[in-house]
């Protein structure tokens, strides 16, 4: 799994083994829980992060909320068929409208790969594959 500030990058292996807490929330506030919560039609994932020391062995907890994002498994590549693959270029300075952050911010794709087997189109938030 990869995150930002705003987006959750994870397989779907990933995403059905975490916990959903869409009407509730979790019991147990340990630093780095993870959890996932439907809003909507979409679905974000929330983790405890310690904020400070109140004393007496107690700590203030935030919830960092983050867009979940669902990536292919990385031997995808081999199964699908780049002819047929819908992608846009773009300049790495483009601003993703999700997350604000710049294209060349966002992960590879390990789906496809280009020369020297390495991958060359990013996944924006919005799920569009970009090349760079």
């Amino acid at each position: 799994m990869k995150t930002s500030d705003r987006t959750a990058w994870m397989t779907q292996r990933e995403f059905d083994r975490m916990n959903e807490y869409s009407t509730s929330m979790p019991t147990g506030v340990v630093e780095g829980k993870r959890w996932k919560r439907k809003e909507e039609s979409r679905w974000y994932m929330g983790e405890y992060h310690s904020l400070e020391d109140i004393g007496d062995n107690r700590i203030k907890y935030k919830i960092r909320w983050r867009r979940i994002v669902i990536m292919p498994p990385k031997h995808a590549h081999r199964v699908m068929d780049e002819d047929s693959l819908e992608f846009t270029r773009a300049s790495g300075d483009c601003v993703c409208p999700d997350c604000g952050r710049t294209y060349r911010s966002h992960p590879k794709d390990n789906r496809f790969l280009g020369w020297r087997n390495k991958p060359y189109l990013r996944l924006i938030c919005t799920g569009l594959l970009v090349k760079l």
